[in-house]
Parts: C-alpha cells; sequence; structure tokens
C-alpha cells in the first residue's frame, strides 16, 4: 500500500527496484496486490503510472487485474468527497467477488460508496491441450430475421453528401511564405515565421503602426500567389461565392439534370442555401460563409453516375473549391441498408442464409 503522503520520488526507487530481476523474484511473491490512493488527478497522476507499470511491465499475464474504484462520501451540506482507489492484484482470480465485499463492507461501516470506474485485464495465458466447452457452427445462429430483412427492403433511391473545402491552398505553406490569414474582421495579410508542434502557424501581420503576431490553423490561411507580387489577389468575398454557386446549380439543366428548378436563400447570416429540384431528385447545397459547403443530393435513380456527373460538373463551374468527402447511402423502405446492384441476386438465397447441408454443397 502507498502512503498517501509519500512523494514521487520514493515511487520511482520503488520502480527501479522491482525492475531489476534478483528483487523482483525477491518481492514479488505468488500473489501482489498494489494499492494506490488518488486525492488529485494532477499531483497523483504518477502513483496512478506506477500501478500501471506493475501491470505492462513485472506482472503481465492472467490473473492479473489493473481495477479503478471512486469513492463518494455523502455529505448533509451538499459538498461530496472524491477519492480514487487503484489496485494492482495478481494471482487471484476471484479479485472481482473480493472486491465487491470490499465496496458493500465500506458502504455499510461508513457510508462511503464505492463504484468501479474500469478494469483492465492481463494477458490471457496460453492453455496447452485446450478443448472448448462449446463449439458453434453455421447453424447456430439463427438467420430468419435478418433474411426476412434482407428480402423486404427495397432501394427507392441514393442520397449522396459531398463536403466541400473552399478556396484551396495549392502547395505546401512554408516559413517565409507571404500570405492571407482570415479573422474575425476579413482577411488580412502576412508571413509566415514559424510552424508550431501542433500544427499551428505563427503569422506576423502586415501593420504599418505596430507589429503584430497571431496563430492560426491551415484551413485558415491562404497562401498569395507569387504571381501577384502586390499582393492583391484576396480570396473571393462572400457576395462573389454565393454568385458563383447559385449560377453552377443554374447551370444543372444545362447539363443533363432536365427541369432543375432552382431557389437561392441568402438571408442565412454570411453563408447561403441553394435548393434545386429535378424531375429526379434534389439538390440543398449550405455554404457555411467560411470555408465549407455541404451538398444533400437526392436521386431517385439508385445509380452513381448522377453523383458522379454532378461533381464533377460542380468542379469545372467553382474552380475554387476541391471534394474533401464522398458518402452514399440507399434510401427507401423495409429497413434499407443495400443498394440496387446488391439486391439483384435476391432470387437466390443469400451464401449467409444457407443451412450447413446447404454451405456443404457449395464447397
Amino acid at each position: 500500500v502507498m502512503d498517501p503522503s509519500a512523494p514521487k520520488f520514493m515511487g520511482q526507487i520503488l520502480h527501479k527496484l522491482i525492475g531489476t530481476p534478483p528483487y523482483r523474484r525477491e518481492l514479488m511473491l505468488e500473489k501482489v496486490l498494489v494499492v494506490g490512493m488518488v486525492q488529485d488527478p494532477v499531483r497523483d497522476a504518477w502513483r496512478r503510472e506506477l500501478v500501471t507499470r506493475f501491470r505492462t511491465e513485472f506482472d503481465k499475464f492472467d490473473p492479473a487485474h489493473q481495477v479503478e474504484v471512486r469513492f463518494q462520501e455523502e455529505s448533509s451540506n451538499g459538498h461530496n468527497k472524491m477519492m480514487e482507489l487503484v489496485l494492482f492484484s495478481s494471482g487471484d482470480p476471484s479479485i472481482f467477488s473480493h472486491l465487491t465485499d470490499f465496496t458493500n463492507l465500506l458502504y455499510k461501516s461508513s457510508g462511503i460508496r464505492g463504484q468501479v470506474k474500469s478494469v483492465e485485464n492481463g494477458i490471457f495465458n496460453y492453455i496447452p491441450e485446450f478443448k472448448a466447452s462449446f463449439v458453434s457452427t453455421h447453424r447456430t445462429y439463427d438467420q430468419r430475421s435478418s433474411l426476412e430483412q434482407w428480402m423486404a427492403q427495397q432501394s427507392l433511391g441514393r442520397q449522396t453528401i459531398f463536403q466541400f473545402d473552399v478556396n484551396v491552398v495549392k502547395g505546401k505553406i512554408s516559413v517565409g511564405d507571404k500570405v492571407w490569414v482570415y479573422r474575425k474582421s476579413g482577411w488580412e495579410k502576412g508571413v509566415v515565421e514559424k510552424e508550431k508542434p501542433d500544427g499551428m502557424l505563427s503569422i506576423a501581420l502586415d501593420d504599418v503602426k505596430k507589429s503584430k503576431r497571431i496563430v492560426a490553423p491551415l484551413n485558415r490561411i491562404r497562401k498569395i500567389d507569387k504571381k501577384h507580387k502586390n499582393g492583391k489577389q484576396r480570396p473571393l468575398p462572400a457576395d462573389e461565392i454565393k454568385a458563383k454557386l447559385h449560377d453552377a446549380l443554374k447551370a444543372l439543366d444545362r447539363y443533363g439534370f432536365s427541369g432543375a428548378d432552382t431557389v437561392l436563400h441568402t438571408d442565412l447570416g454570411k453563408g447561403s442555401l441553394i435548393v434545386c429540384f429535378w424531375s429526379r431528385g434534389s439538390i440543398v447545397l449550405a455554404w457555411d460563409g467560411k470555408n465549407n459547403i455541404d451538398v444533400n443530393l437526392f436521386s431517385s435513380e439508385d445509380s452513381k453516375r448522377i453523383a458522379s456527373n454532378f461533381e464533377m460538373f460542380f468542379l469545372e463551374q467553382v474552380p475554387f473549391v476541391k471534394t474533401a468527402l464522398r458518402d452514399e447511402q440507399p434510401r427507401g423502405i423495409g429497413e434499407v441498408v443495400n443498394f440496387q446492384d446488391d439486391l439483384r441476386s435476391r432470387g437466390k438465397t443469400p451464401y449467409w442464409a444457407l443451412g450447413e447441408t446447404e454451405l456443404q454443397d457449395t464447397t
């Protein structure tokens, strides 16, 4: 048991001793119990780590368990006291029943409730000539409900979710590059001074009055094209992005999306919402006014081709974006989870629903 007043260096000494094989053989008996009290999660973090080392370095194999128990003492004034007990047990296969008896006894005698927060086991030992008490086969599992769902589902369309990034940086941003950085007041020019360990960039802003530095993530930084030495290539303003997005969706009718009817909503903060309906589906485009465009495309035809055509068209019409994510799922009835292409083989019983004899016939 670790003394609650013991300093950290005492734990370091103990770890060093146990880490030496001769001392470990002398100190580590057939049954071992190590207990540490954690009253302050920051100050006493070394106690939890020391107990963890017993499980990961000194006694790795079952029966070995690391358990964290949280205790709470309830008071009448509502100020409950909390503490944690971290323990490592080795050689005791009945640790859980002993732990239950301990927490019950503590509650009855003092009113302090104990709750097991986490349990981590040791590595399973090799069992020579192991014989399983029960062997399951394919026939063991009842596949009827799954087969009923498979036969009942009906795909009526396909939904595709796109995420596009706006104003994509071409090429890596390096120290010394001139950039635009986005702030609450808008875009400001600056120079990259250094890269932080967490990936953030330190930017020295161009300010004739005083030197000012900020830290910003990559998604708020745009590299200035060297062709524009005066730095006038400011990222596209919001009104221009709204116009280009609207024009792109209005042009859908000329790209095979016959009868497309588009409505633009611009009274939604700095961004915009564009809704488009055509004869075989709908498109909802939402721009957050900054760097993200989300597109929800539904087609009554369960085909990848329509979503692929839209993506190719959109990237051609709006050259300042790139695809960050594309996710597709079927839409229909009967708890549909499969696309129409997957369901074309429903005339035959699926492989996973075959009985034992039928499985043997297929091999």
